[in-house]
């Protein structure tokens, strides 16, 4: 019995983990939100980028601090930011 037991929960931990990848994590209202979320990052990080562009480092120094635990969690701020 306790032989039978390891194989079992590897079996049962192999489903769990390809049902998770599988399964959408966030319910319809849940993706909803993250969808909307992702567009109000991307605006303002593309805000920055345009102070940025322009010269305006004043104005772009005061909107960094501003927006700062925004633009940190945007996916893309550290991979643009070592493009610059």
């Amino acid at each position: 019995m306790v032989i039978g037991l390891g194989p079992f929960l590897l079996l049962v931990g192999i489903g769990r983990l390809i049902k998770g990848g599988i399964t959408p994590i966030l319910s319809g209202e849940g993706l909803f939100l993250k969808e909307k979320l992702e567009e109000q990052l991307d605006g303002k990080k593309e805000e920055l980028d345009k102070l940025i562009k322009t010269g305006e480092a004043d104005q772009a120094l005061a909107y960094f601090f501003d927006e700062l635990e925004y633009i940190l969690i945007h996916k893309k701020f550290n991979s643009n930011l070592k493009e610059v």
